[in-house]
């Protein structure tokens, strides 16, 4: 919908089967948006493929693998996608966080997406064993304090930070910018924050609030 809309591209949060399936789901639990429970990675995706959203009008809307999500957009390399990596997971943490790399880097070299990706996640280690299955990945470290992010990404060689609008300001953005570094701004709820958004001159503006900001701009 945010490509029909006329947006560049779209963020989106994704998570990983106990099979390596890769799926697009926000939450930490199934439980709190659909008829399953549990952590998605606690399900195989033969399960999570049956289950469904169960509020408002997403009612009944299925959840989707990243496949099918790729496979289902025409002009796909016409877009820019950010996934949002939430490492949600009961099992070992550094198996987990090497699995989850390997079937993000296939998946973006299956549908050659290397240039159109930008993946986020807090952890160095993280984007540490992506770098090591693809050296072209557009990495982006998520934190919650700039000189943090700023140090972990000039430190990491990142591609560049993503952080609250409210953490940020256009001196910051500036900052990152001169350096090398692209900063993508999240947390813009509403035509306010869009405008507060636009005038820090970030690289990307993952916004709620899409019809404004494309009137803006």
């Amino acid at each position: 919908r945010a490509l029909e809309l006329g947006a560049d591209g779209s963020e989106m949060d994704v998570q990983m089967t106990s099979d390596s399936v890769l799926v697009a789901f926000h939450h930490h639990d199934l439980s709190e948006d659909t008829n399953l429970d549990g952590l998605v990675n606690s399900h195989a995706w033969a399960e999570i493929k049956k289950g469904h959203f169960s509020f408002g009008l997403h009612k009944r809307l299925s959840i989707v693998s990243l496949e099918e999500l790729f496979a289902g957009i025409g002009d796909l390399h016409e877009h820019i996608f950010t996934l949002d990596c939430k490492l949600y997971t009961q099992n070992d943490s550094a198996h987990f966080q090497r699995s989850f790399a390997r079937a993000l880097a296939e998946l973006i070299s299956r549908y050659e997406l290397g240039d159109k990706v930008n993946i986020e996640a807090p952890y160095e280690e993280f984007l540490e064993e992506l770098r090591k299955k693809s050296g072209s990945l557009n990495l982006f470290v998520y934190a919650y304090d700039f000189n943090e992010a700023y140090s972990s990404a000039i430190r990491k060689n990142l591609s560049g930070i993503t952080i609250s609008n409210d953490l940020i300001d256009s001196e910051q953005v500036q900052k990152a910018q001169e350096h090398g570094l692209k900063v993508a701004i999240w947390d813009v709820d509403n035509n306010k924050e869009n405008l507060q958004a636009l005038q820090k001159k970030p690289d990307y503006i993952q916004t709620d609030e899409l019809k404004s900001l494309i009137r803006i701009k």
